[in-house]
């Protein structure tokens, strides 16, 4: 199969590039490999650079009104015992992640401050060193793996932050939700990460 996959995608390569008129000496004008791929090549093509959306699990997402603190998990136990404890009220299925590295998937780090009482969710290495540098959170390691970009059909999730003294990261997919908590005070910081819809 790789061999047969290896030479389909170099046979392609090879034909997609068309001679515009018939003349020999024309312009030779490369197409994209897979505007010239059969309808089953080109899904073979995307399921070997995007992650299998069957794969994806729910984020559950919970809310902590006493600390003011939003909760994500792919952990169906985790997220039993914080509400039943009564710490935290489910408030449903934020989206699906994946529990494994996928292809086209990066780590969404999950970081907690219990000065600021605030778990945060981060898709970049670089902003997790430095909340745990110089803002003090401490890692709980990775909650799942998301996209980083759009291609592969991911929905954008919009991350917002209640400024301190009582600091809330929330995550969304919901414009709509967006708005509502923005006018509750709530500042947009942008697209944290890009995930399946529920």
């Amino acid at each position: 199969m790789k061999h047969t996959l290896s030479f389909a995608i170099a046979l392609v390569a090879h034909v997609s590039a068309v001679a515009v008129g018939d003349h020999p000496n024309k312009l030779q004008v490369p197409r994209p490999l897979t505007d010239t791929l059969h309808p089953l090549t080109q899904s073979l093509f995307q399921a070997r650079t995007c992650g299998d959306p069957a794969n994806a699990v729910p984020l559950y997402r919970a809310f902590n009104s006493g600390d003011i603190d939003h909760l994500y998990t792919t952990s169906t136990l985790e997220i039993q015992t914080v509400t039943k404890a009564g710490t935290f009220i489910s408030e449903g299925v934020a989206g699906k992640v994946f529990p494994t590295q996928e292809i086209g998937t990066v780590p969404f780090y999950r970081l907690y401050s219990g000065g600021l009482q605030d778990h945060f969710y981060t898709a970049s290495a670089v902003e997790r060193d430095a909340a745990i540098r110089t803002l003090g959170y401490i890692s709980e390691g990775i909650v799942g793996y998301v996209y980083a970009d759009a291609g592969c059909g991911g929905w954008a999730l919009y991350r917002l932050l209640r400024p301190a003294p009582v600091s809330d990261h929330l995550y969304t997919l919901s414009t709509v939700e967006v708005a509502a908590v923005q006018a509750a005070g709530y500042k947009y910081e942008g697209v944290a990460a890009y995930i399946r819809p529920a």
